[in-house]
């Protein structure tokens, strides 16, 4: 898989601890237009982490851009519909 610049590859952990690593790591790809993360390894996934991704979304949606997770893990996929955030978090399959 190639990483274009405004992707990111999600860790394997989401957890609570990791929510911080995530803003920072997402910040840094908000000025690139839409922001690609991709999301095979997720095994585990907190709501502070899909907050994370839920305020990253609509700093892009602000800045004209969108936030993509590609290829969620089933955990991820779960968690974002069983929160409700599927309007909020884009995926593609």
């Amino acid at each position: 898989m190639q990483v274009l610049p405004s992707e990111f590859p999600l860790p394997a952990s989401l957890g609570v601890v990791d929510a911080e690593d995530l803003k920072q790591s997402i910040r840094a790809l908000l000025s690139d237009g839409d922001i690609r993360l991709e999301g095979t390894k997720v095994e585990r996934v907190s709501t502070c982490s899909l907050q994370v991704l839920v305020a990253a979304a609509a700093s892009a949606k602000q800045n004209g851009s969108r936030l993509i997770v590609r290829d969620p893990s089933d955990v991820l996929l779960n968690a974002i519909e069983d929160l409700g955030l599927g309007d909020v978090i884009l995926v593609e399959r």
